[in-house]
């Protein structure tokens, strides 16, 4: 009703308007031809004609104004839709590009098989995982000649669940090739807009150094187990030469310098004290020993280590101490200060697998001011 009442509205206005028009161009056309003298014709037909054909003009042109604005909104809209599909055009080029960056430079190998289990496309680092081989050398090729032997099966049902629409769990698996890297592969399935089945992307993820992690605190639990070993040993066989030690000690009140078994009982009291070390050095190593600072003399501390230092190292490094006159003393709890020394000494040794020289020197040093050690703060003096 409103819209009726709108257009009813419209067309009065319009009516009016064009009346008033035709009574100005009659009024007007009588006013020019009076002026110009007009003899031959009625010159109120002749005023009304030309005002009925300037009045009709000035309509025409007044409807036509819809049409040309109809017109022009028309292109207006087509060239907005241009220009939004310009756009839309723009951002999928954009997203393509940014794709193809992300899939080149991507740090895991990325590949995409079809239903055939050829591959169709791969990125740089999956080419770099199976040999440096290049692109067209894998291109349609069966992403199964690119596993080991042993990892084809596994390979082959991580792939049949993916295309089941199913989400696998990773496997681990090792490439072919001289290096057999160990890789930790995921499978995800791509489906296109309208719902087609599209592609098969795997994923492939370096694990050598984690591997070699894993190995490494298998070994460090092996040696913790025989640090614990060891520790137990020590612990009864240092019983043992407490008792040997003191019975010689007993011995050796009985029978004086002169007595000819003084020399053998003293002989066993000595290498008793001598396996004592021993055992100390072993319950340092197995970190088994409770705290106990003392003042040690470095130059001696280190003149009992020397034995077991050259155990460890072996034979293909030479071992040198050095030591400075006149050395001060140390008050340190001698296990600590015995494992800091063979820490140090295993250390050098696994960073000379050829075999080498081990120098350990001894000084004096005095600190003018405090120096900072990693998270340590070694104090003047």
């Amino acid at each position: 009703m409103n819209r009726l009442l709108q257009i009813v509205n419209n067309y009065a206005i319009f009516v009016l308007f064009f009346m008033l028009i035709v009574v100005l161009m009659i009024l007007g056309a009588n006013i020019i031809m009076s002026l110009s003298g007009f003899r031959h014709f009625d010159r109120p037909t002749i005023g009304i004609a030309i005002a009925l054909f300037l009045a009709l003009g000035m309509a025409l042109w007044f409807l036509t104004q819809d049409e040309i604005a109809q017109r022009a909104g028309v292109g207006m809209k087509l060239a907005q839709r241009y220009n939004k599909k310009d756009e839309a055009y723009r951002n999928a080029l954009q997203a393509q590009a940014l794709y193809r960056y992300y899939f080149q430079t991507a740090p895991i190998g990325i590949v995409a098989i079809n239903a055939a289990g050829l591959v169709d496309s791969c990125n740089p680092t999956f080419r770099q995982m199976v040999g440096g081989l290049r692109e067209r050398d894998c291109h349609q090729q069966p992403i199964y000649q690119f596993a080991n032997h042993d990892a084809q099966a596994a390979l082959s049902s991580i792939i049949e669940q993916a295309y089941q629409g199913k989400s696998p769990p990773p496997i681990e698996i090792q490439l072919a090739g001289k290096d057999e890297m160990p890789v930790a592969v995921f499978a995800g399935k791509v489906e296109s807009d309208i719902g087609e089945d599209h592609r098969l992307v795997l994923h492939l993820i370096n694990i050598t150094e984690r591997k070699a992690l894993e190995k490494q605190f298998v070994q460090s639990q092996k040696m913790q187990a025989i640090g614990q070993l060891a520790g137990g040993i020590a612990h009864d066989f240092n019983n043992l030469l407490t008792a040997i030690i003191g019975f010689c000690d007993l011995l050796l009140q009985r029978h004086a310098a002169g007595d000819p078994s003084f020399a053998d009982i003293n002989h066993i009291h000595q290498n008793a004290n001598r396996a004592a070390s021993l055992v100390r050095q072993l319950l340092a190593f197995s970190r088994q020993q409770t705290l106990t600072p003392r003042i040690l003399n470095i130059t001696d501390t280190l003149a009992e280590l020397g034995h077991l230092l050259r155990r460890l190292i072996g034979e293909s490094i030479n071992l040198d101490m050095q030591h400075t006159r006149d050395l001060w003393h140390v008050k340190v709890d001698q296990t600590q200060f015995e494992q800091v020394i063979i820490n140090l000494a295993v250390n050098a040794r696994d960073a000379m697998p050829k075999g080498g020289a081990l120098n350990i020197a001894t000084q004096n040093l005095t600190l003018p001011a405090e120096r900072r050690l990693g998270s340590e703060v070694m104090p003047a003096g």
